[in-house]
């Protein structure tokens, strides 16, 4: 232990007591990297931490390297043959632009081993086999909005049998990260032990 010099009682005891908790900050890393997507209808941010919580990579929803935001198709549900160009066909998620950024500095699959990934959407099934590839041992996730649909289903299951664990977000100190999100962001947090639900 350092050899701290003898300091008298009343100069101790002077630190901030209203630090918010790490969980709060690790997720409210991945929803300021929401907002950076260009993408009008969904926002979605990740963040990869080690195991003594530094962060290692993040990302979020985005255009492929290269194609400018103003002319990439951001529109969905539209019939017929308009649908080819839904952004769906094109857009990069936000947990595949976490992989990508991290190797883009540093390469060394190795690292990501045992790691932690927080994201503001559950992944699709395509992010999810990312994670399993890339040993993220745990996922923690803001909004589950595609609750029970196939994709989600079929995520979920991959998941569970290459044994990631994953548990939604619940705030310990509610008031830093209503700060952090954006009223037209939907999702379902847990609020100190009470489910809040927010609305597009």
């Amino acid at each position: 232990m350092a050899n701290f010099p003898d300091i008298p009682e009343k100069f101790k005891h002077l630190q901030r007591k209203d630090v918010p908790k790490i969980d709060d900050v690790l997720m409210g890393q991945a929803i300021m990297w929401s907002k950076m997507s260009k993408d009008p209808s969904t926002q979605v941010g990740a963040a990869i931490y080690s195991s003594d919580n530094r962060v290692l990579s993040c990302g979020y929803n985005g255009t492929p390297i290269g194609w400018p935001d103003e002319e990439f198709p951001w529109g969905k549900g539209y019939e017929g043959e308009d649908k080819q160009y839904e952004k769906y066909n094109f857009v990069v998620h936000a947990e595949a632009n976490a992989f990508i950024n991290y190797f883009k500095y540093n390469g060394n699959k190795a690292v990501l081993e045992g790691t932690t990934m927080y994201v503001t959407l559950f992944p699709c099934s395509n992010c999810a086999k990312l994670i399993v590839d890339h040993g993220i041992k745990k996922v923690v996730y803001l909004s589950d909005k595609y609750n029970y649909t196939p994709d989600n289903i079929m995520s979920k299951q991959y998941l569970i049998e290459n044994g990631v664990q994953f548990e939604q977000f619940e705030s310990k100190d509610a008031e830093y990260i209503k700060i952090s999100l954006s009223e037209e962001t939907e999702s379902k947090i847990k609020w100190k032990g009470k489910q809040r639900t927010r609305r597009k």
